[in-house]
């Protein structure tokens, strides 16, 4: 029987921070889906699913290009960069998605999602969501 069928344990998440050694405003953090066999998590299943990123964290968003948060971005790839400007260029049409004034006047953080993954026996039941 494969592991996602079975119906003995439960299922859990599993969420750790720990801080960037690199950067001291800024958290990697993982949340990990398992599998839980009888009712000790001394012995978990595979991974079925994670969500990996960083929450930089300086106390302000920018409202223009910001070395520090580019340097933030860019150290970790092209494609959280582009994220970071994407931010920056369009801060007025996400502010009125949000329906607040100021990005920086009602957040002092942004998190980044780097990377997801669902083990292909369990794809298509929304776990990524």
């Amino acid at each position: 029987m494969d592991d996602s069928e079975d119906d003995g344990g439960y299922l859990a998440f599993d969420t750790r921070f720990r801080k960037c050694p690199d950067e001291p405003h800024v958290l990697d953090w993982t949340v990990g889906l398992r599998r839980y066999r009888g009712d000790t998590q001394d012995d978990p299943g595979k991974l079925l699913a994670s969500l990996t990123g960083f929450l930089a964290q300086p106390g302000y968003v920018p409202e223009d290009h910001d070395d520090w948060y580019f340097d933030v971005f860019d150290m970790r790839s092209q494609h959280a960069y582009q994220a970071f400007r994407v931010l920056i260029d369009d801060a007025s049409l996400i502010e009125k998605a949000l329906k607040v004034d100021s990005l920086s006047d009602e957040f002092g953080a942004i998190a980044h999602l780097d990377r997801m993954w669902v083990d292909p026996t369990v794809r298509g039941r929304g776990l990524g969501l």
